[in-house]
């Protein structure tokens, strides 16, 4: 036989070459997709922000164009549905207080929804920043004062972002008092829903007979079909919303959209410090950036690991920039929540085409609409809206309670965790529940805390390394790390 002459040996190539093929070849791996969608990661980290090149922005466009395409389905439109129960009502409640306009404040968050989808492709809410809305529709607000409490709101998140101090509160925070809050909001949304019930009577169109109808027809598509029950428990609400104008005498004209420019003044500035922005803070950091980025990390997997999931950072920054921008043309103080994505996801959103399709239909009606909008949403049957928020506040606890269920110390997490949500359900307050859950992560896992903490000034005191242990203070670094101080799995990165 006759033998073949074994290949010439590979030309060497320089180190300079070998670094260009790797980073053609990250660049062509990057662009591949797993079947789930995955994020396009050349050059973009956390934001559109990061492309630095035509071809970087040329790609990232071609990128989610065609994401956007294959996921133009009836489910994506019934998830963009999932996150109206919140939505309408706290917007149609500040609007009949007068703190704001319907028409400029759905142009603002349709304009919101656009630039989330592009920027992440997964169904990121944008949402009122919930405490803000309660104090203006329990006490009123004056535009202005309503304005100054999102601007100051955002700034402060915004610096946490860009400076990734945010980052230093989600490893303060344990995995379990995250788990809680997902629990006593998810709870908390869904007891919003139910008190709906009690809006009308039997006989009434808006009352308990039509809250029954959908809560039934909504449960079995839910949990018998893959019908998109967002969608139709929505289109049954638009048709009896329709009725309910045609019985008033109202009818929507077309009439132009009139922004105008919000200039607080200095008592403003100061009530909305104090009656706005401070309370909404807690919330802002825990539900609107640590635990939407945690459940994001839950249902699309980490970046890390070529999942969706969002980072801390670019959440913060996007809710910063969200209110420094809009607050000042009439914009709903806004920002990204855990019970927004988990209904949307519930309902069948599973990229940014979903979020895509809702922010073009929000600037379409406040374009075209204009004025007019608030007399179409104000007419929205209560109870429609009850259903839907039902739905999304037990997909958002159930994520939490599945969560707290991988913990390796289940039985001190679930302690931690109940007061947690208790304490926000009681109390009604974000930061009560947060604190409630801190001091009992403290005191169970003080003496791990204790030895964590002596192990580090005593290697101040010996001028070791960082880490090391002190002369005569015997220390197991296992057990005294902060990863330990931690507690069960949330799905977030926190360290403490």
């Amino acid at each position: 036989r006759r033998k073949h002459p074994p290949p010439p040996p590979a030309p060497l190539r320089s180190a300079t070459t070998m670094a260009a093929l790797e980073e053609r070849s990250g660049k062509r791996a990057a662009l591949t997709d797993d079947g789930v969608g995955q994020s396009w990661q050349l050059g973009y980290r956390g934001g559109v922000g990061s492309l630095r090149t035509l071809s970087g922005w040329a790609g990232f466009a071609q990128h989610r164009a065609r994401s956007f395409r294959s996921r133009l389905t009836l489910s994506e439109l019934s998830g963009a549905l999932g996150d109206m129960g919140t939505l309408v009502p706290l917007l149609v409640a500040c609007a009949k207080v007068g703190s704001i306009r319907l028409g400029p404040a759905m142009l603002w968050m349709g304009i919101f929804n656009v630039i989330s989808a592009i920027q992440w492709d997964i169904p990121m809410p944008v949402q009122p920043m919930k405490s803000i809305a309660a104090v203006a529709i329990s006490d009123g607000m004056t535009p202005g004062t309503f304005a100054a409490s999102g601007i100051i709101s955002g700034g402060v998140v915004w610096i946490l972002g860009i400076t990734r101090l945010i980052d230093c509160a989600n490893m303060l925070i344990p995995k379990c008092v995250i788990a809680g809050i997902q629990i006593g909001l998810g709870i908390k949304m869904a007891s919003k829903g139910c008190s709906y019930w009690t809006s009308g009577g039997w006989t009434d169109l808006d009352g308990k007979a039509t809250f029954l109808v959908c809560f039934v027809a909504g449960a079995f598509m839910l949990i018998r079909t893959k019908l998109p029950a967002a969608l139709v428990v929505f289109g049954f609400g638009v048709v009896v919303a329709i009725v309910h104008m045609v019985e008033a005498g109202a009818r929507p004209l077309s009439e132009g959209l009139q922004l105008q420019i919000i200039v607080p003044t200095a008592e403003e500035w100061l009530h909305g410090l104090t009656e706005g922005a401070l309370p909404q803070l807690p919330l802002s950091i825990m539900n609107s950036v640590i635990a939407v980025c945690a459940l994001s990390v839950d249902l699309f997997r980490d970046p890390a690991d070529g999942g969706k999931g969002v980072t801390r950072a670019s959440v913060a920054s996007s809710v910063g920039l969200m209110n420094l921008v809009g607050c000042w043309f009439g914009a709903m103080p806004s920002c990204h929540g855990a019970g927004g994505l988990a209904g949307q996801y519930r309902f069948g959103a599973r990229g940014g085409c979903s979020i895509l399709m809702l922010g073009i239909a929000k600037i379409i009606l406040a374009l075209v609409f204009g004025q007019s909008v608030d007399v179409m949403i104000i007419h929205f049957p209560k109870v429609v809206l009850g259903v839907l928020l039902l739905f999304a506040g037990v997909e958002l606890a159930s994520v939490g309670a599945k969560s707290i269920a991988r913990s390796p110390k289940l039985e001190e997490d679930l302690m931690t965790c109940f007061v947690t949500a208790g304490a926000y359900i009681g109390g009604e307050n974000m930061a009560l529940g947060v604190s409630a859950g801190l001091i009992i992560a403290v005191v169970q896992r003080w003496e791990v805390l204790q030895l964590w903490c002596l192990s580090h000034i005593g290697s101040i005191r010996s001028k070791t390394p960082p880490g090391a242990t002190a002369p005569g203070v015997a220390v197991d670094e296992a057990a005294a790390s902060p990863s330990s101080l931690a507690g069960g799995g949330v799905g977030s990165t926190s360290q403490f």
